[in-house]
């Protein structure tokens, strides 16, 4: 990608400059450019990146608060489940008492 530069600069570029040294000096031009315009996208994807990672990160963190809540929810209907059967048994061997 490269930015627009005088009128003059793309007519001498047409034309070719007789001194080599100016010759050089807009390929170093152009090529500086060049180099400019990959470090600004490889910034902007970067930044893109970036943004993407935090988002992925919070919603991580979410799934990890929910996935927490969930375990203790199961842990207790597990403790609800065995008292409920131990009540069971204590019924059952009162009955067989009497």
């Amino acid at each position: 990608m490269r930015t627009p530069r005088s009128e003059e600069a793309w007519q001498e570029d047409v034309n070719g400059s007789d001194n080599p040294d100016e010759r050089k000096a807009l390929k170093r031009q152009d090529k500086g450019n060049d180099n400019n315009a990959i470090i600004d996208l490889v910034t902007n994807h970067l930044k893109t990146f970036s943004t993407t990672t935090t988002n992925n990160i919070q919603i991580f963190k979410n799934l990890v608060i929910i996935l927490h809540k969930k375990a203790l929810t199961t842990q207790d209907a597990f403790c609800i489940r065995d008292k409920h059967k131990k009540y069971k048994e204590r019924k059952g061997k009162l009955k067989m008492k009497k």
